[in-house]
């Protein structure tokens, strides 16, 4: 009888045993969210309600599945215990949102500080593969993503994001997938810079809602399905923003994408052979080649902001093609290649392909991060060569247009039911740039072009109220 008690006893305990060698031996992800919550939370509570829906999300404590958050880049934090000058670390177990540390108040804009954060979870949650989410306002590759309000906007760029990715793959952190939860970060630049750090990349070509993605369904997913592979994982992320986003007075639009960095190569090839086509044809073309472009709608203006010099690909494939034909049909073809899914909706449904490309096309005031950015690049790179002449040529019609307002301005045939235009402010306004070798950084913008030696941006943005 004792034999065969301790017989059925052993047999209970191996068939006890079969969930936890299940468990143990299922795919471990950890999940690291980077979270700059900038006025988006310190304003709107976006981050606390996003942190609330990974909540929702209940992923089990001891399941294969880590949740680890950092938060930081706001003022004003509305998540309980929150400080409001530190970062802190928190994991994210069921219902239970555990304050792990608090690091002290450092620039999320800063690398060291996304290296540092990637490094923890290494340690302290190894697991089989990694999904990184940068979470904050973006401005593309020009402006970068995570803007921290606490450290003047500090950002990190495109540059800096794979520096920190290489650095965690040297020490072997296997990161199959970035996803940014941020405006307008879609761009070929992301695949440029980022194609060979990461498997595949989530970004969404026009503003994001500042809901953002959809925490409580994708980690839900992601938990009950620990095997779904990175291109599910992503697509699950994209494809729940865009169906489950609703659509106001700000957020005319929405759009997610999944880009495939294996394809990066490829598609270097055909934007760098288009652009070079362009270039070659600039010197005679240039106002046909503006004009064909500037009918083009750039991802950000549906929610009032200025044109961002993002185009959608293939429109602009469209728009290019009378000027290089082959060069065209060889982009659309890398573009599919590189878009494994996208969906859009709103304004914008049906319309976009999943990728976008930086254009300058309009008059606006251009940001230096444009040129630090892409004039390094210009002599070995026809993308950003083109980039940099089209952005010069659109300045010095900016110049034109501010002269020719000034003079209609001083001469009294300026009219408009705005206020007067305040002469002694306008002089005072271009007083400092009479002598453009006292201020370095005025010189070096009219060095930029052949506009005249006055500073365009700050001039026309003294002149808003009455214009």
């Amino acid at each position: 009888m004792r034999r065969r008690l301790a017989f059925l006893l052993a047999l209970a305990c191996v068939f006890c045993a079969v969930p936890a060698m299940a468990a143990e031996g299922a795919m471990r992800t950890t999940v690291l969210i980077y979270m700059s919550g900038s006025d988006l939370e310190s304003e709107d509570g976006s981050a606390t309600a996003d942190i609330q829906e990974m909540l929702r999300a209940n992923v089990p404590a001891d399941g294969p599945l880590s949740v680890l958050v950092e938060t930081g880049g706001a003022k004003k934090w509305q998540l309980d215990g929150h400080p409001d000058d530190k970062n802190c670390l928190y994991r994210i177990s069921g219902e239970d949102c555990q304050m792990l540390e608090t690091l002290g108040k450092r620039s999320m804009g800063a690398p060291d500080s996304l290296s540092a954060f990637l490094e923890y979870g290494r340690k302290n949650y190894p697991a089989d593969r990694y999904i990184l989410v940068l979470w904050g306002h973006g401005d593309g590759s020009t402006g970068g993503v995570c803007f921290d309000e606490l450290f003047d906007d500090d950002s990190l760029m495109l540059d800096e994001i794979a520096a920190a990715l290489e650095d965690a793959s040297q020490t072997g952190q296997n990161i199959e997938a970035l996803i940014f939860d941020a405006c307008s970060m879609n761009c070929a630049d992301l695949l440029f810079s980022l194609g060979g750090c990461v498997d595949y990349i989530v970004a969404s070509q026009e503003s994001t809602l500042g809901s953002g993605g959809r925490y409580d369904l994708w980690l839900s997913a992601l938990a009950q399905s620990p095997e779904m592979d990175a291109l599910e994982i992503c697509t699950r992320f994209a494809g729940d923003y865009v169906s489950t986003g609703s659509h106001g007075l700000f957020s005319q639009a929405t759009t997610a994408s999944v880009l495939d960095c294996g394809a990066s190569g490829a598609l270097r090839e055909a934007v760098e052979a288009l652009y070079g086509a362009l270039n070659l044809r600039f010197d005679d073309s240039a106002d046909e080649i503006c004009a064909a472009v500037s009918q083009l709608p750039s991802f950000g203006e549906l929610d009032g902001s200025p044109p961002s010099g993002l185009m959608d690909a293939l429109q602009l494939c469209d728009a290019l093609e009378a000027f290089a034909p082959e060069e065209c049909t060889r982009l659309r073809s890398a573009v599919n290649q590189a878009v494994r899914f996208h969906a859009d909706s709103g304004a914008l449904e049906g319309v976009t392909c999943g990728l976008s490309l930086f254009l300058p096309c309009a008059e606006q005031d251009w940001p230096d991060e444009l040129y630090d950015w892409y004039q390094p690049l210009a002599d070995e790179s026809d993308y950003a060569r083109l980039i940099v002449r089209m952005a010069q040529k659109q300045e010095v019609g900016l110049g034109s247009s501010l002269l020719g307002f000034l003079r209609d301005a001083f001469s009294g045939d300026y009219e408009s039911d705005s206020p007067a235009v305040d002469m002694q402010h306008i002089w005072q306004g271009l007083e400092p740039n009479s002598n453009p070798a006292a201020n370095p950084e005025i010189a070096q913008n009219n060095a930029r072009s052949d506009s005249p030696a006055v500073d365009i941006q700050h001039i026309w943005q003294g002149l808003e109220p009455a214009a």
